[in-house]
């Protein structure tokens, strides 16, 4: 694959690319070490080996409310960080031309409200 993004690309491979590029970043240790457990624990299991192209809207807000249903709202933001920047990859790679990531929502933790992510 080298470091070529398309839309049939598997998502646990640009994940690899895109914390490889936080490793290289100046953001603090704490950052990248809170990433990297997000992506191992929460988003891993769920979309490692989807294709780019299988990611929507939908589905992110399916995966994203799971997390947040079951580890919490904090979790669930730290989620859509790491999965947001993930997809930015295709958009960078001209794979899409949107993130789908930027347009999702989630309930609030009281269930009562909408908020975003």
């Amino acid at each position: 694959m080298g470091d070529e993004i398309t839309a049939s690309t598997r998502i646990k491979l640009a994940a690899d690319l895109r914390l490889r590029e936080l490793d290289e970043s100046s953001k603090s240790v704490r950052t990248k070490r809170t990433y990297r457990e997000s992506w191992d624990r929460d988003l891993s299991p769920a979309v490692a080996e989807l294709r780019g192209s299988e990611i929507t809207v939908s589905l992110a807000t399916r995966v994203l409310r799971s997390i947040h249903d079951q580890a919490g709202p904090g979790s669930a933001k730290h989620a859509k960080v790491v999965l947001g920047g993930i997809m930015a990859l295709f958009v960078r790679h001209d794979a899409f031309e949107n993130n789908p990531i930027s347009m999702r929502w989630l309930r609030s933790a009281a269930g009562l409200a909408s908020s975003w992510l």
